[in-house]
């Protein structure tokens, strides 16, 4: 299942964050997603409690187009048409020839250039990190670390070399603010994560001689910010002194480059329409029964004696009981015919419906899933699990449909697309206990005491579902959480 993957990380203290790639070809692709939340039948979160509105109103998704893959020697050579860098400068010369500007395209490609910068420097720093820490050579890491420190001043030195083609009169203020928004983006961006490696390469000890080559990289993107008059937090008007003011305005950049990428959103009413239709055969169905129980009532029993008004009441009770046993019935028979929600997708480029989900919920207990679910789970290696009061369980199955071939009359450069599933976790956590519980024990003869973190698991259970090449893949993960909100999350082999 090529880059079909997905990973949960906590987003702050009270939310799970599932973060899956879709790939995207250029035909029909469809993709399935089940989610199973094993939780402890002591915290009651059950179809009752609980219930599937309230769920889906805790599960909020985003979906957008993943960031493409572009190194930083990609970005700055000219041959490359991919590069964000290549297609802005193309279109500036075609300015200056006296050629029409794209607006529209240009702002499109810089916060793209933005994004694809700021992957780049994540996956960076995440490589420098794992391999300080599995040990590798100092010989081999440190002239790793010079080239990435060169590749990236070249690339500071190509982009902000653009800045004289943006100096024509047919070049708007538009265009030219938003070349200083990915300017101040792209620089904070590399501050932060410099920052974050020179850490890293300090506490190493046998990098440290690295450190100076990363801290000259900092204070040039701090003189460079001062002088273009943006935020650097250093003497910055903030009346707090805290620097919310340039965090704040990060976000904000940051939320500007991304936005290019996301998928605009809406709730569809093919549902609520097909619910219409299954309650009005229902209603039917219970009419039909009513006109024949009253026909056969005045065939049987003279019209206004008590035979005749029991036998009408009880028709009635029937007639009530069959339309509501009827819109039951036909749901659980057909229980995809009406997902608990669906959402279009739509290109925000072309405002085209481009793919579409559909989401199911079903609350269980942790005998009735599925046995490779349980093995997932590891419920076989538990003991004494016939005794144990069985774990709660929501199933949430998401089937997503990304018509790729709309996708690539826009977005050339794609692989895939990202959703982004993040689920409030506060009615797990209403009836915990207090987050610590007293230990008492012994030590040099006499009794001692300390405190000791109490805490419960929700063990999740993704299957991943290629349903175009029907392959699938299951993963476990294990949130660690008290009342105080989520303490890790940790992932199980499987």
């Amino acid at each position: 299942m090529l880059n079909y993957k997905c990973y949960m990380k906590s987003h702050g203290k009270f939310q799970a964050e599932l973060k899956v790639r879709y790939p995207v070809f250029n035909r029909k692709n469809r993709y399935g997603l089940d989610v199973y939340i094993f939780s402890p039948k002591v915290l009651t979160v059950d179809s009752k409690s609980y219930g599937i509105a309230a769920f889906l109103k805790d599960l909020r998704t985003m979906t957008r187009i993943s960031t493409p893959e572009i190194v930083l020697p990609q970005l700055v050579d000219q041959n490359c048409s991919e590069s964000p860098l290549s297609r802005i400068k193309i279109e500036l010369e075609k300015a200056s020839g006296g050629g029409r500007i794209k607006n529209q395209r240009l702002i499109y490609e810089l916060r793209t250039l933005a994004s694809i910068l700021r992957v780049q420097m994540r996956k960076s720093r995440v490589f420098l990190s794992s391999k300080l820490e599995s040990g590798e050579d100092v010989e081999l890491l440190g002239p790793w670390l010079v080239d990435f420190l060169k590749q990236t001043d070249d690339f500071l030195e190509c982009f902000r070399g653009l800045k004289k083609l943006f100096v024509n009169p047919q070049i708007d203020d538009q265009l030219n603010l938003a070349f200083d928004w990915t300017d101040e983006s792209i620089s904070l961006n590399i501050q932060r994560e410099i920052g974050v490696m020179q850490r890293i390469c300090s506490h190493s000890h046998v990098m440290s001689g690295c450190g100076k080559l990363l801290i000259n990289v900092i204070d040039r993107e701090i003189k460079h910010r001062t002088q273009k008059g943006y935020l650097t937090g250093i003497g910055a008007p903030d009346s707090s002194n805290t620097g919310e003011l340039l965090v704040f305005r990060e976000n904000i950049l940051k939320k500007w480059s991304q936005s290019a990428m996301y998928l605009n959103v809406s709730k569809s009413r093919t549902p609520a329409r097909v619910g219409q239709i299954i309650a009005g055969v229902a209603a039917a169905a219970a009419m039909t029964f009513a006109v024949l129980a009253t026909i056969l009532t005045n065939h049987f029993f003279p019209a206004n004696t008590k035979a005749w008004a029991f036998a009408a009441v009880v028709a009635y009770i029937f007639k009530d009981r069959i339309k509501e046993t009827l819109r039951a019935g036909i749901k659980t028979l057909m229980p995809h015919l009406i997902p608990d929600r669906m959402i279009i997708l739509r290109d925000s480029s072309v405002q085209k419906r481009s793919g579409s989900t559909k989401s199911f919920v079903k609350f269980s207990s942790a005998g009735n899933v599925p046995e490779e679910i349980q093995k997932a789970r590891g419920w076989d290696r538990k003991p004494f699990r016939e005794l144990l009061p069985s774990e709660n369980v929501i199933r949430y199955r998401h089937d997503v449909v990304l018509d790729g071939r709309k996708f690539f009359r826009n977005h050339e450069r794609m692989e895939s697309v990202t959703e982004i599933l993040r689920l409030e976790l506060h009615k797990f956590l209403q009836l915990m206990d207090d987050p610590d519980q007293i230990y008492y024990y012994a030590e040099d003869g006499q009794l001692k005491k300390k405190r000791l973190r109490r805490v419960y698991h929700l063990n999740v259970v993704t299957v991943l579902t290629d349903r175009t090449e029907a392959e699938e893949s299951i993963l476990h993960h294990r949130i660690i959480l008290n009342r105080d909100g989520i303490v890790r999350i940790e992932r199980e082999d499987l």
